[in-house]
C-alpha cells in the first residue's frame, strides 16, 4: 500500500471504502485470534493479485512482532516494538516511565490502523504531518536509532 500512496503502483485497487473495510476486517480477525499485531502501518498492508473476476484485496502482513493476548485482549509491554510514528501515544510514553510491565490493549493496534487509514486516504500524508518526533531514551528499549524519526 505504501507504493500505491506514493503513486508507484498503478495496478487494480478496491474502492476506498472497500480498502478500509479490508484493513479493518483483517485487524478484527487478528484480534479474534487473541493476537496483538504491534506494527500496523502502510508498509505492512499488501495488495493481492487480482482473482478470476479481477478483484483485489488488501491484507495485513508482517506478523514478526505479534504477541498473544489475554482473554480480555491485553498483553504486557516491554519497550517499543514496531514503528514509533504509527505507535499509539500510550505505548510511546507513560509519563516518561519505561513501559516494562504496563498492560497494552487492542486499542493500540486500532490507533495504528487509524493512522494508516489517514495515510491511505490522503495518499501519503501522515496524520501528524511531516515533522521530527523525539522519543525519550528511557523507552527506546536499547534502540537508539529510534530517538528521532521524520514523519
Amino acid at each position: 500500500m505504501e507504493e500505491y500512496c506514493k503513486n508507484k503502483y498503478d495496478g487494480p485497487m478496491p474502492s476506498e471504502l472497500h480498502s478500509l473495510q479490508h484493513m479493518a476486517r483483517g485487524l478484527a480477525h487478528i484480534h479474534s485470534k487473541k493476537l496483538f499485531h504491534r506494527d500496523v502501518k502502510p508498509e505492512n498492508i499488501l495488495i493481492s493479485l487480482p482473482d478470476e473476476s479481477g478483484a483485489v484485496q488488501l491484507k495485513i502482513s508482517d506478523f514478526g512482532l505479534c504477541k498473544p493476548t489475554t482473554e480480555n485482549g491485553t498483553c504486557s509491554a516491554s519497550g517499543i516494538k514496531g514503528t514509533p510514528v504509527y505507535t499509539a501515544p500510550e505505548v510511546l510514553s507513560l509519563g516518561g516511565r519505561p513501559l516494562d510491565g504496563t498492560r497494552m490493549s487492542y486499542s493500540s493496534d486500532v490507533f495504528s490502523l487509524g493512522c494508516t487509514f489517514f495515510y491511505f486516504l490522503t495518499k501519503g500524508t501522515h496524520p501528524f504531518g511531516s515533522q521530527i518526533i523525539k522519543i525519550p531514551n528511557n523507552i527506546l528499549n536499547g534502540r537508539p536509532e529510534l530517538s528521532s524519526m521524520q514523519i
